[in-house]
């Protein structure tokens, strides 16, 4: 997985552009940050960060969000679903806005709740 992404990333910085990955989430993957704090992607994460990349860990985003198992099954279904990709788009929208890389109003909705961390090389 890392050389796809060390790929990527080299890639788009050599056609002048800024690399960001997006740490996708599926239903297992948020449970298992809620009940463990760990996730199955750690290893990814410790190389993007080793790599100084920028990503957006929508993962532990979604679970800082707190959703019970009714909210989850609104959002997956196997994977994201409609509403779950919604939630998705808004934190990209919340993540790209804090790093100063758009504006947009979509993120209003969840920054009154605690801004969920995820994101690295800021």
């Amino acid at each position: 997985m890392t050389h796809v992404v060390d790929r990527f990333v080299e890639t788009a910085k050599l056609n002048g552009a800024k690399p960001l990955v997006l740490i996708m989430p599926h239903a297992d993957y948020v449970t298992e940050v809620m009940e463990t704090g760990a996730c199955r992607v750690d290893p990814l994460i410790s190389h993007l960060k080793l790599k100084n990349c920028e990503y957006v860990d929508l993962i532990r985003m979604m679970a800082a969000l707190d959703p019970d198992e009714k909210t989850l099954e609104k959002w997956f279904i196997g994977h994201a679903g409609p509403e779950g990709n919604k939630v998705v788009a808004e934190l990209i929208a919340l993540r790209l806005h804090e790093k100063g890389l758009a504006v947009s109003k979509s993120y209003r909705r969840l920054r009154t709740q605690s801004a969920p961390s995820g994101g690295g090389a800021k």
